[in-house]
C-alpha cells in the first residue's frame, strides 16, 4: 500500500486529515472510519536502513495539525525503538557467539590429539587439554611462553633457525619434534603446521 511505501522514504508521515491525504486515504474503509481516526502521525522504525515498523500517533474526532514538537516526539520514539531492537539483536548475536565458542572449547579440549597455536615468533597462543596433560604444565604456565622453552638446547636452535624461518618463507612446515615435559619426560610429536592470519595478525595452526 502507498501508506507503507511512503514510510520507506519519509522520516515521518504527518497526515493532518487522513481522508484528504493521498498517503492514508486508502486506509479509510478498512481502518480509519471504523476507528474514528481523523489525523495520523507515523514515524518509521528503521533497522539497517529499512523501515521495519513504526511509531504511530492518532487523533480521533476530526483533522488535527501536527506540531513540530509532536513530529520530533514521534521521530525520537521511533529512534529509541530502533536502538532497543538493535541492542536486542546484538545481545542475541553475542549470546550465540558465546555458545559457539563454548562448544568449540569443549571440542578443542576433548580431542586426544595435541592441538596448539603459536605466533610467528614461536610464542604459544593456545593449547588444548591434551597438551596440558602431556607436558604436565597448567595451561596458564604454557600460554605466552616460547615453544622452544620445552625443547633441548640443540632442538631449540633448530626451532629458531630452521623451523620458524621455513614457516615465514613457505607458510607451512612439517616434521617430528622432541619436546620435554615438566618432569623431563621426552615426547616425540609429529606436526603439520600452517601459517595463517586473522585480521592481518599471523599465527601458526
Amino acid at each position: 500500500p502507498g501508506f507503507f511505501q511512503a514510510l520507506e522514504v519519509e522520516r515521518a508521515l504527518d497526515a493532518h486529515d487522513v481522508y484528504l491525504d493521498a498517503r492514508t486515504a486508502e486506509l479509510r474503509f478498512s481502518y480509519l472510519e471504523p476507528n474514528d481516526v481523523g489525523a495520523m502521525l507515523a514515524a518509521a522504525v528503521r533497522l539497517r536502513g529499512r523501515a521495519t515498523g513504526m511509531v504511530c500517533l492518532e487523533r480521533t474526532g476530526g483533522p488535527h495539525a501536527w506540531s513540530e514538537d509532536e513530529l520530533a516526539f514521534a521521530g525520537g520514539m521511533a529512534d529509541q525503538v530502533a536502538q532497543a531492537l538493535t541492542n536486542a539483536e546484538r545481545k542475541k548475536a553475542q549470546a550465540a557467539l558465546q555458545e559457539s565458542e563454548e562448544r568449540f572449547r569443549h571440542l578443542f579440549d576433548s580431542i586426544s590429539d595435541l592441538i596448539y597455536t603459536h605466533d610467528d615468533q614461536g610464542l604459544l597462543l593456545s593449547v588444548n587439554q591434551a597438551v596440558v596433560r602431556i607436558l604436565g604444565y597448567p595451561r596458564e604456565e604454557l600460554l605466552g611462553r616460547p615453544l622452544g622453552d620445552f625443547m633441548r638446547p640443540e632442538d631449540r636452535r633448530v626451532f629458531l633457525e630452521e623451523y620458524l624461518p621455513t614457516l615465514r618463507r613457505e607458510g607451512r612446515a612439517e616434521g617430528i619434534a622432541l619436546v620435554l615435559g615438566k618432569d623431563g619426560t621426552r615426547h616425540y610429536l609429529e606436526y603439520r603446521n600452517l601459517l595463517v592470519a586473522t585480521d592481518g595478525v599471523p599465527y601458526v595452526s
